[in-house]
């Protein structure tokens, strides 16, 4: 169990080092959740 987190956290820093060297990847990653919140909420809501 310890193992998947130390791999988690491995693939998570990894992650957010592309994104810091990327800033329009950031600005993607942030707004397409808030997109589909708002996209289900208006076909579900």
């Amino acid at each position: 169990m310890a193992m998947w987190f130390s791999d988690g956290w491995t693939v998570t820093k990894r992650n957010l080092t592309k994104l810091k060297r990327s800033p329009d990847m950031l600005i993607f990653a942030v707004l397409q959740p808030i997109m589909f919140v708002l996209l289900f909420s208006q076909i579900y809501g």
